[in-house]
C-alpha cells in the first residue's frame, strides 16, 4: 500500500512539473525553443563574436550612415523590401532589388561585398567592376552608382 502510495505521489509531481512548464509566462520554456527554431549552437556563438561596423551611403540628400548588424545570412543591399539597406528608386534607378551582400568570414575576421549578379555591378575605389570586394576601413566603393564607404563602428562617438 505504501509503495502504491508513493508511486501516485511521483506521478502528481510529474503531472504538477509538467503543467507549471507549459504555462504561458515560463520564459526558460520559450527561451530554449526560440534558441532551438532560430540557428543551431554553433552558429549562434559565431554571430556573437562578429564585429560591427558603419556602411555611410552618399545618397544625394547627403550622408546616412547604416550600422553593420551582427546577421546570421549576411547584410543584404538593394532596392527590395527584405534587404537590410533598402536604396529607393528615387535615389538610384540603377540598383537591383537584391544587388549586393556583405557577408562576414569569421576565420579571416574580415567582410567582403559580394555582386550578386546585378546588372550594374559593384566597383573599386579605381573604378573597376568587381564580383567580390575585401573591404577595410575607410575604404569607398560603389554599388551600381551610389558611393559608399566601409567605416568602423566607435562605440565613444555614440555615446553608449
Amino acid at each position: 500500500m505504501v509503495t502504491f502510495l508513493m508511486l501516485l505521489l511521483v506521478i502528481l509531481i510529474a503531472v504538477i512539473v509538467y503543467l507549471v512548464l507549459q504555462l504561458p509566462g515560463n520564459t526558460f520554456r520559450t527561451k530554449v525553443r526560440q534558441r532551438k527554431k532560430r540557428y543551431p549552437r554553433q552558429r549562434e556563438t559565431m554571430v556573437k563574436r562578429m564585429p560591427t561596423a558603419i556602411l555611410a551611403v552618399y545618397f544625394k540628400t547627403g550622408i546616412k550612415e547604416y550600422p553593420i548588424t551582427d546577421r546570421r545570412d549576411g547584410f543584404y543591399i538593394g532596392s527590395g523590401d527584405q534587404c537590410d539597406l533598402k536604396i529607393p528608386k528615387s535615389e538610384s534607378e540603377y540598383i537591383d532589388i537584391e544587388h549586393a551582400l556583405i557577408s562576414y568570414d569569421e576565420y579571416a575576421n574580415q567582410y567582403t561585398l559580394v555582386d550578386l549578379n546585378s546588372l550594374n555591378g559593384i566597383y573599386d575605389a579605381s573604378q573597376q567592376r568587381l564580383d567580390q570586394l575585401t573591404l577595410a576601413y575607410g575604404m569607398q566603393f560603389r554599388v551600381a552608382d551610389i558611393l559608399m564607404e566601409y567605416r568602423q563602428y566607435n562605440v565613444f562617438d555614440k555615446g553608449v
